[in-house]
């Protein structure tokens, strides 16, 4: 990387906040790093008063959005204050990324005009989880339900800013599991995927993930936005749960490397559920149906406020579901008699996006014992586990409409803005 481009500087203001509850970020950038920026400032929107919480903490949601751009970019990161807790934790973390992505340069630093210490500005004795709805949430609430958890629910995060209808149906949801267990809900709007150009940086970084949130920000970025939240509400800890386990290999963005050191404060971020894998999850989940709660809904599906029951997700949680003697039609999906031979003939013609996270659930899968005993042989589940078993499921990545799928995804994110984000708005892409 050339010395010019070490010298970058990206700067932000003071946080505004403009009616107690929304706050605002205004950045400014060096010539070099402006076109790694959308002309949108970043924004987030909390459901509580913001006015009482110290502006070191104000200021987390952006730092950590931003600190990963500013680390692979060489650039400065400078802000008008930085809690002290969350500075050692950057450092931390920035050295995670670094082991995950030896490839990349790590030169850039996060820098503050003062750094303060906010651990006496309020009491820490509650839980938090971050909450989607779907299997790995739902889990984490499930074993964490005595602690009696807020569950903190993000438009912005798998939903884009612009599907009003499917946020209605998903924060529906969230306010009938949290009712019906007594747990409080914080809702958070945020635009912090898209005011930054992820597509320029998608580019820069290794072919190791999907996207730039999925490698980057999923668990730093997640987690940074309840650190106004955690001031309002007492957390003292905040549980991200997990996407993986130790068996998968690769990088990821929420990873107990990042996330086991995200604090600011005297709040601590937890990677949890990690020693569970995804059909595991399903088992602790299914127990808790036949103990406690016959009917419990699960969102999976990506972008969406409902089950689609066609995408890949929901096929692999519908057929995890049935391994555990489940009939997916009590959970939030739609199951007949030909849906295994439809998740068949798309993982043989490469209808689905199989990537190596589906890979990963699907060598278990293989490996898991199936209970004939539950009543829904007529599914076809033995004729269809028994084909999947003598199968590489890494060969599903090869087929020729994954292959399509690819380029096309590559074609549009490698167009120009603002032509490449008038194009993914044409085709209905949740984060243009």
């Amino acid at each position: 990387m050339s010395h010019a481009s070490r010298t970058g500087k990206i700067e932000v203001g003071k946080p505004i906040l403009v009616d107690g509850f929304t706050v605002r970020y205004e950045l400014k950038c060096s010539p070099g790093m402006r076109k790694y920026f959308s002309s949108r400032d970043m924004f987030v929107t909390y459901d509580a008063d913001m006015s009482d919480v110290p502006e070191a903490l104000l200021l987390i949601p952006f730092l950590s959005s931003v600190a990963p751009i500013a680390w692979s970019l060489g650039a400065e990161l400078r802000a008008p204050c930085i809690d002290v807790e969350f500075l050692h934790a950057l450092s931390e973390i920035k050295e995670s990324f670094r082991r995950f992505h030896p490839a990349g340069d790590w030169s850039g630093e996060v820098r503050g005009d003062r750094i303060v210490d906010t651990s006496r500005s309020y009491r820490a004795s509650r839980r938090a989880i971050l909450f989607s709805g779907g299997v790995d949430s739902v889990t984490s609430a499930v074993v964490h339900r005595d602690e009696n958890p807020r569950l903190v629910t993000v438009w912005g995060a798998d939903l884009g800013l612009g599907q009003h209808r499917p946020w209605e149906q998903v924060s529906a949801a969230t306010r009938t599991f949290a009712g019906h267990r007594s747990m409080d809900i914080s809702f958070v709007k945020t635009n912090f995927r898209t005011f930054f150009n992820s597509y320029k940086l998608n580019a820069r970084s290794q072919p190791s993930f999907p996207n730039w949130y999925s490698g980057f920000q999923q668990g730093l970025g997640l987690v940074g936005l309840c650190a106004p939240l955690s001031c309002v509400h007492e957390l003292e800890s905040i549980y991200i749960p997990s996407t993986h386990t130790a068996d998968f290999a690769r990088p990821w963005g929420s990873h107990p490397e990042i996330d086991n050191h995200i604090r600011w404060g005297s709040t601590q971020a937890i990677h949890d559920g990690y020693e569970l894998s995804r059909q595991k999850k399903l088992q602790v989940l299914a127990k808790y149906i036949r103990d406690e709660d016959p009917e419990l809904s699960l969102r999976v599906c990506w972008a969406k406020g409902a089950n689609c029951s066609r995408c890949e997700k929901c096929s692999i949680t519908m057929i995890g579901l049935v391994i555990e003697g489940l009939d997916p039609n009590h959970h939030g999906f739609s199951f007949g008699p030909q849906t295994l031979s439809y998740i068949r003939s798309q993982l043989e013609n490469g209808g689905f996006n199989v990537s190596h996270t589906l890979v990963w659930i699907l060598k278990e899968i293989q490996q898991t014992a199936y209970p004939r005993s539950h009543g829904i042989e007529e599914s076809g589940c033995d004729e269809f586990l028994s084909w999947l078993r003598g199968v590489s499921v890494e060969s599903f990545r090869e087929r020729p409409g994954h292959s399509v799928r690819k380029s096309v995804t590559r074609f549009l994110e490698n167009r120009p803005e603002p032509l490449g984000r008038t194009l993914r708005k044409v085709i209905g892409h949740p984060f243009p």
